[in-house]
């Protein structure tokens, strides 16, 4: 889709509630106009409390979910860290814009998802993603 339109860069927002996400805002970038810089992700980043607070009011008008499932035992094991890292990867996000937001190394990001993957015993992000889905509260901390 975005090739489609002539995008060439991406810069994501992850969207909290308390120390979880709860969404995501895209902004894209035309490839003709180069890459965001330090100015663009400070003005961005400003925003993020104000889309974090009227994401919180839509859902606060959505229907009433059901009580919390009770925590995986194997998303206990993770490292603050490796949890952040495993919610940014369940919303789609790749390596390297994880390393954008929490200002690590891609090279990092890629060692942490390999040790969130061996932790819950899934094969891939896909599979990562299904068990986070309905637990993904759990992830975000106890």
């Amino acid at each position: 889709m975005l090739a489609d339109c002539g995008a060439g860069f991406v810069l994501t927002l992850a969207l909290r509630d308390c120390s979880r996400v709860i969404g995501a805002f895209s902004l894209v970038r035309d490839a003709g106009l180069g890459d965001f810089d330090e100015h663009d992700r400070i003005l961005a980043l400003s925003l993020l409390p104000l889309l974090e607070l009227a994401y919180s009011g839509l859902a606060a008008q959505g229907t009433q979910t059901a009580a919390p499932p009770p925590a995986n035992n194997t998303l206990r094991t993770l490292t603050p860290r490796e949890r952040q890292v495993a919610e940014l990867a369940a919303t789609g996000l790749s390596n390297k814009a994880i390393a954008r937001m929490l200002d690590i190394s891609p090279w990092t990001v890629k060692n942490q998802m390999r040790a969130v993957l061996d932790k819950t015993g899934t094969r891939n992000r896909t599979e990562l993603g299904a068990l986070l889905g309905p637990r993904r509260h759990a992830v975000g901390g106890d």
